[in-house]
């Protein structure tokens, strides 16, 4: 894979964010007699900043532990996840994604004038120190860290974070609470073609009227008549993509709608909250956020465009986790 691309995907995994692409680059390229910019104990390099062997195993490790750990230890790491991947492909793949992608990041923030604080960058090194000192000594012959490799990874994840906190909260956008709003509702669907549409309409008519008129409630109405076993609907406004929502979003609190024909199938909603304040206000956090997202996706893409990198795969190679348990 591209190492611009494959960066870009680690960026979605890492940072939740869409997945870039960028132009390719050379790999392992010779340049008068040596190798591009990189040394034998060096991964990659995005800009200025360059990954080390001890960092990127760190990760490798932080990850196959993580992945043991939540299957139960123990792993065999030659088992199959997919038909052309296997555990250790997986551990091995999900580090390449996501360490690119989080110095991609940091070299970026420097790039534009961003750093830690004092502050910051002492707790980054305090929790670096902590994650150090709790490695076996099995593990720190697999990583071959010291412990300013670990403060190196630590301060370039947290870097990766902040830039893109600061970056993304540049961004001046504004969702309101109608375009956001979600909606709770009940309704009832019949067929046409078992029952008639004529039919239909007048049962439907019967319904609005005792329970519009507080005689009946519209869940017993809806286990009586519906088609369907499930009879609640929750509709995000800006999410509504077939006739059913979008006739359903506009329906009044303690309201029923008109019938809603659509194709063979007619609706009677029920609209048992118009207005979901906490929903709505996720959702609108939601939307913000994915709108922040997208901005930061350009000038991500930008710049590594704009700079030079490099992916030393023979670095990496060969790399056992059989000794990880």
């Amino acid at each position: 894979m591209k190492f611009k691309k494959m960066i870009a995907i680690g960026l979605a995994a890492g940072l939740a964010v869409s997945a870039l692409t960028g132009c390719s680059i050379k790999t392992d390229t010779p340049f008068i007699g040596h190798f591009f910019g990189l040394k034998d104990d060096q991964v990659f390099k995005v800009d200025d900043l360059i990954c080390t062997k001890p960092e990127y195993m760190i990760r490798i490790l932080d990850t196959a532990k993580k992945t043991s750990k939540g299957l139960g230890g123990n792993v065999n790491w030659d088992n199959k996840v997919s038909e052309e991947k296997t555990l250790e492909d997986y551990v091995l793949d999900n580090t390449k994604e996501y360490i690119t992608a989080k110095y991609a990041v940091s070299a970026m923030a420097t790039a534009n004038g961003i750093s830690l604080t004092t502050d910051e960058q002492e707790k980054a090194d305090s929790d670096a120190e902590k994650s150090y000192n709790a490695l076996t000594s099995e593990e720190k012959e697999f990583t071959g860290a010291k412990e300013g490799d670990m403060k190196k990874l630590f301060t370039n994840l947290r870097l990766a974070d902040k830039a893109y906190k600061e970056i993304t909260d540049e961004v001046k956008t504004t969702i309101s609470d109608e375009d956001a709003r979600v909606c709770d509702v009940q309704y009832i669907r019949m067929s046409i073609k078992k029952s008639g549409l004529k039919k239909i309409k007048k049962k439907y008519k019967e319904i609005k009227e005792v329970v519009e008129g507080e005689y009946q409630k519209f869940d017993k109405e809806a286990k009586q008549y519906s088609e369907d076993e499930n009879y609640d609907l929750t509709i995000k406004k800006n999410e509504a993509k077939s006739k059913l929502e979008k006739e359903a979003v506009n329906v009044t609190t303690g309201t029923c709608s008109k019938p809603i024909v659509d194709g063979d199938n007619v609706y009677l909603v029920y609209c048992v909250k118009g207005y979901d304040k906490k929903a709505t206000a996720a959702n609108k956090k939601v939307l913000i956020d994915a709108k922040k997202k997208i901005c930061f996706d350009q000038k991500y893409s930008d710049f590594l465009d704009s700079v030079e990198t490099d992916f030393n795969s023979s670095a990496i190679k060969g790399i056992d986790l059989s000794s990880i348990k």
